[in-house]
């Protein structure tokens, strides 16, 4: 009773500060003023909170704040609970003094509270609209059929929607490989063991091997499906979700699960260049870690 007699007053106020802006404001004769200050925040009733430092801003909508700021704090720092909030004052000191009392709840219940730089810009008006992008160039545009003749170039042709598709359900594979590149290596491997297609009474026994065997090839080299941007993002993406965990409770930063992707991602990409076969890939991770930091 005693240390929660001095939150319930503070939940209260914040209750009818979060009331009063959610209210439609009262019709006025003069434009509303277009600087709003602002403060956002997680529930000061949890062990780890996130406030932002306070800040101004020209959006009158604390919700799409809102939403800004829990996307924010799920990218830094792991932060999954939906429950971030923000509010947008006609005044610094109305601000200020509701962030001074989401700070006192949470000292007194004992979190740990992580202040946040967040800012909030409003998008700029649209433009007029731009003329509609090209179409993409069709799947079979750059394709190499090499001495493939009809109708095993159709059968070629027609499989590369559907390895395309596969490599974009792969958990792996849509995450290193552009998968438009993949189905063409695809398509140029069966251009390369065009005499492998095997026709049966059997519907299930006719055609090549399947997509698992071709991955698994030795001569299913990916180097020319290998680019440094979209392997340098997956090395980032797998440490921040490796150490999910960690960040949730503290015992890591994103700043150093980004230290680690910086030292790993040139030596993984240089290790897939080197051994750019699938089944390569994770003795490729392994040697791309040792000697980061952790």
């Amino acid at each position: 009773m005693s240390r929660f007699s001095t939150v319930i007053p503070v939940v209260g106020q914040l209750t009818v500060a979060a009331a009063t802006l959610a209210s439609p404001a009262p019709a006025q004769p003069t434009q509303a003023p277009s600087t709003h200050y602002a403060l956002c925040w997680t529930p000061p009733t949890k062990h780890l909170i996130y406030v932002s430092a306070p800040f101004q801003t020209s959006e009158p909508s604390t919700a799409r704040v809102g939403e800004q700021f829990k996307a924010f704090i799920k990218k830094q720092y792991g932060y999954s609970a939906n429950d971030g909030q923000c509010s947008g004052d006609l005044t610094a000191s109305i601000r200020d003094g509701k962030r001074a009392a989401i700070l006192k709840q949470a000292q007194g219940l004992d979190g740990e509270v992580t202040t946040v730089s967040f800012t909030y810009t409003p998008p700029a008006p649209a433009a007029a609209a731009a003329p509609a992008p090209a179409p993409a160039a069709p799947l079979n545009a750059n394709v190499n059929p090499g001495n493939l003749k009809d109708p095993w170039l159709q059968k070629a042709k027609d499989e590369l929607k559907g390895s395309a598709g596969w490599c974009s359900t792969n958990i792996l594979l849509h995450q290193i490989f552009d998968c438009d590149c993949f189905a063409r290596l695809v398509f140029q491997f069966r251009v390369a063991h065009a005499g492998e297609y095997k026709e049966s009474y059997r519907e299930e026994g006719t055609g090549w091997h399947g997509l698992t065997n071709v991955v698994m090839a030795k001569d299913f080299i990916c180097t020319d499906c290998l680019e440094d941007a979209r392997l340098s993002k997956y090395v980032l993406d797998k440490l921040m979700e490796n150490n999910y965990p960690a960040l949730q409770m503290g015992r890591t930063t994103p700043a150093k699960v980004q230290a680690r992707a910086t030292c790993v991602a040139p030596k993984y990409i240089a290790e897939f260049k080197a051994h750019p076969h699938v089944f390569e890939e994770q003795g490729d991770w392994n040697r791309a870690n040792e000697g980061c930091p952790p």
